[in-house]
């Protein structure tokens, strides 16, 4: 998947949250493992964005874009 039309997407969906809890999550098979403590976490968002592909995923830009532009927003977790 293209990293511009999947930026546009995650930004049209932030432009009309209100607030600052938000989550932005990139399932991947990275090191951060989905478990009760981060479903418990996540829990307490009032929104959270899910940023699934197929086949072999996203463009790296796009983790990069995210990492840049909502360190504390975005979030690869392996489910």
């Amino acid at each position: 998947m293209k990293a511009i039309p999947a930026i546009d997407a995650v930004e049209s969906i932030v432009k009309k949250i209100k607030s600052k809890s938000f989550k932005i999550i990139l399932p991947s098979p990275s090191k951060d493992v989905f478990t009760q403590k981060t479903a418990h976490t996540l829990s307490k968002e009032k929104h959270i964005i899910f940023v699934c592909t197929r086949y072999e995923g996203i463009d790296y830009r796009f983790e990069q874009y995210m990492k840049k532009k909502y360190p504390k927003q975005f979030q690869k977790i392996s489910l």
